[in-house]
């Protein structure tokens, strides 16, 4: 999937805005708005707003969707300052399709990388045989999107890991 956008409005570091055209087949044009403000005590809130240009409420489940996955994004941000300000970072996102039910690729996901069974506050270590990645449990899954979870790692070397299983109500598959 390929993200294309016209940038809108920006005014650094208070407000950015894109709109692209379509985020998968015949989807309709999406605005996309940040807006940070400042708050006292060096924080500040950021609020992202969403907008869909269609003639019928029809991608509706869409915007619902970004509704539940953005909290994960701004866990990871979260993550981020609290941990690791000021220090380098990347972040990559590796997706795929299938016809499966959430439950089942959660399970197998997590079940093959021996990451199964994560309560927050508890330390996981990968399997044998997969990338050895090991932390603290940061965030599980709750609500809209019970399967995610989000690891601080502090063995190898700091980073954070968000393993997360996002439903797309059929749209792209």
């Amino acid at each position: 999937m390929e993200a294309v956008a016209t940038r809108t409005a920006w005014d650094p570091p208070q407000r950015f805005a894109a709109e692209s055209e379509g985020f998968g087949p015949n989807a309709p044009p999406l605005a996309t708005e940040w807006i940070v403000e400042a708050r006292s005590g060096g924080t500040c809130v950021v609020r992202v707003v969403h907008s869909l240009f269609a003639s019928g409420d029809d991608w509706d489940n869409q915007l619902e969707n970004f509704e539940s996955g953005w909290p994960w994004f701004f866990r990871v941000l979260r993550l981020y300052l609290t941990h690791f300000r000021g220090r380098p970072c990347s972040a990559f996102r590796v997706m795929g399709v299938g016809p499966e039910p959430a439950s089942e690729v959660w399970e197998g996901l997590t079940g093959s990388l021996g990451l199964a069974g994560a309560s927050i506050g508890g330390r996981l270590k990968t399997s044998a045989g997969v990338p050895p990645l090991g932390g603290l449990v940061e965030q599980t899954g709750t609500g809209g999107h019970p399967q995610g979870l989000l690891l601080r790692l502090d063995e190898q070397r700091p980073a954070s890991f968000l393993f997360s299983h996002t439903p797309w109500a059929g749209r792209f598959t």
